[in-house]
């Protein structure tokens, strides 16, 4: 496993098949990513609601809440690409190896 990482300038060489599965996430883990998704949406309507001028200070703190919200949207978008690749691999090994496809 790797070790929490603290620079942003460490990325990791990933095969095909390693990008893929990188990105494929269990139902509850694109549940809480979803859950994140929301809470911030739901801070950015609050402050938008409650404050008809924002000070510098609030204007940073939403740019950075709706920048959360897009790299959450970015992960559950690449999870969608990284299934859809799975089902299609997953089909294309079932076309070529059509004897596997029947209980022995």
């Amino acid at each position: 496993m790797i070790a929490n990482i603290k620079s942003s300038f460490i990325a990791f060489e990933l095969n095909t098949d390693e990008e893929r599965e990188a990105y494929r996430y269990n139902d509850l883990q694109i549940a809480g990513i979803q859950n994140l998704i929301a809470a911030g949406a739901e801070e950015l309507v609050q402050a938008l609601i409650t404050n008809d001028r924002n000070s510098l200070e609030e204007q940073v703190k939403l740019a950075y809440t709706k920048g959360q919200i897009d790299i959450l949207k970015n992960l559950l978008g690449r999870a969608d690409v990284a299934a859809e690749e799975a089902e299609r691999k997953a089909e294309l090994e079932r076309l070529q190896n059509p004897s596997n496809n029947f209980p022995q």
